[in-house]
């Protein structure tokens, strides 16, 4: 992450955005490609107001007036924190202040967007709010990267899973390859969602390995090998209750 963004150089190797060099490059032309929210917003934060937290990355850049105020209100409001632009960051909650170190650097518009455990310090609503939001930055082209521990969100919004330990790729794929491997995740202290065992259950019944999302296998469930949504349902339904009993 640190080497990405520019905050640490590496001793060997390169690492190219766009066919360029980035080491090359200094931490504040990286910072225009590639956007970074740490875990902890306290460490970003230090203006008077959320809103100057916003504007002052785009004054960085050199921007007009008219449209660092455009941006900056539109991103606090993308967060849900319009009626906070006044406020002093550090009197918002932990959550909240997530939310405003995520606004500043979306603001920026990077093409690259890396998120270091989203989820930290959110109720169900912020939680949802930013991997949302992530996810119409995707559709827009814009590349996402979550930091997460988090493997319902993974199963929700991720396309492809990289799986670190000690600094090396353990593994990687799409969510349902890498959660079919427990035996290895268990190294890493990481569980797959609860609902990747009733996805395998119901494999036979037409359910795709993909479905490892409740929505995924809602959505799949009414198909399913022609039964229909009441049988797969009940399936699965028994399934849980067997795991509960276990």
């Amino acid at each position: 992450m640190k080497l990405i963004t520019g905050l640490l150089r590496p001793s060997a190797g390169e690492i190219r955005h766009r066919g360029e060099d980035l080491t090359r490059l200094r931490v504040a032309q990286i910072a225009q490609r590639i956007g970074l929210v740490l875990q902890n917003p306290d460490y970003q934060l230090f203006n008077v107001t959320a809103l100057e937290e916003v504007r002052f990355g785009l004054r960085n850049l050199g921007l007009p007036a008219d449209e660092v105020e455009r941006r900056a209100r539109r991103s606090l409001a993308a967060v849900g924190l319009e009626a906070a632009a006044d406020h002093f960051p550090f009197r918002l909650s932990f959550g909240d202040r997530r939310r405003l170190a995520v606004a500043a650097v979306l603001a920026m518009e990077p093409e690259i967007l890396i998120l270091d455990e989203p989820t930290t310090a959110q109720d169900y609503r912020g939680r949802y709010l930013l991997a949302d939001l992530a996810e119409a930055l995707r559709a827009q082209g814009r590349t996402v990267i979550m930091i997460s521990h988090d493997m319902e969100l993974v199963a929700h919004y991720a396309t492809r899973v990289v799986v670190l330990w000690e600094g090396r790729v353990l593994t990687q794929g799409r969510p349902h390859e890498v959660f079919a491997q427990e035996e290895l995740l268990e190294r890493t202290k990481l569980r797959p969602p609860q609902i990747a065992p009733v996805v395998r259950a119901l494999a036979e019944a037409g359910v795709p390995a993909e479905a490892v999302s409740l929505e995924r296998l809602l959505a799949a469930l009414e198909p399913a090998a022609g039964r229909g949504a009441r049988g797969a349902a009940r399936e699965a339904a028994g399934f849980v209750r067997e795991a509960e009993g276990a």
